[in-house]
């Protein structure tokens, strides 16, 4: 009987760690990558998600596994668990995928980081850069304001009033990110400046200096839900090479 039970526990942990495994490519390497791991928390949620899912799952098997017990019976014990399981999956899922960056927006100086839910509060849909698919990651834009000053008062004050969202969080502005980069590179902060204020960093900035050249190197205020920071680019192509905490 034991060594039924620990067969059937075995084989539904190994499937489980499968499932989870594939789900974690996509959530840290397409959904969450670096620096949006650090500083966002769904490594939390994650950890949450794993330890229900690889305890419930294969726990609940090895406790009704019985070799006495009739064929039916036992397939439809495992199809009850295996059910309960992916509820619980399928609403982690969900939280991690509502919560995952699909924008980096750019607006006067700063970054923000634009989620799956954000777009869906405030109900629109972009124009000139498309939402990325469920297997891309976050794309980076640039908020393009109207060029009508009328217009651009009458965005603020709507913003401002509360009857809109912020222009960052409104795609119909977003424009790619590429196509304004030394505009976006004229607003950043110099290595020099950010030094002497991030003495508890020197070491990863001096890192990052070595690897890509101090001149290099451009900080902008980051902003999210949970959190601010800097986020560290390349002003040569404009690549995300790293995050300082505030």
């Amino acid at each position: 009987m034991y060594s039924f039970r620990f067969k059937s526990f075995s084989i539904h942990l190994l499937a489980s760690l499968i499932i989870l495994s594939v789900f974690f490519i996509l959530t840290f390497m397409t959904w969450y990558p670096k620096p949006f791991t650090n500083m966002m928390p769904v490594w939390k949620i994650f950890w949450v998600l794993v330890f229900v899912y690889l305890t419930l799952g294969p726990s609940m098997t090895a406790i009704i596994a019985n070799p006495r017990k009739p064929r039916h019976q036992f397939a439809r014990d495992i199809f009850i668990i295996i059910l309960i399981q992916t509820i619980g999956l399928v609403g982690g899922v969900r939280t991690i995928y509502l919560g995952r960056p699909i924008y980096l927006a750019f607006d006067t100086g700063i970054f923000y980081v634009v989620t799956q839910s954000d777009i869906i509060a405030n109900n629109n849909e972009s124009h000139d850069v498309a939402m990325p698919s469920i297997f891309q990651g976050p794309i980076s834009v640039y908020v393009e304001l109207p060029e009508d000053a009328k217009k651009q008062i009458e965005l603020v004050k709507d913003w401002l009033s509360g009857s809109i969202g912020q222009p960052a969080y409104k795609p119909e502005l977003y424009r790619l990110l590429s196509n304004y980069q030394d505009t976006v590179n004229a607003q950043g902060m110099t290595f020099d400046k950010i030094l002497p204020s991030h003495n508890d960093d020197s070491f990863q900035l001096e890192q990052l200096a070595l690897k890509y050249g101090s001149n290099n190197l451009l900080f902008y205020l980051l902003i999210n839900s949970n959190s601010k920071g800097k986020l560290i680019t390349n002003k040569i192509n404009g690549e995300i090479v790293g995050f300082l905490p505030n």
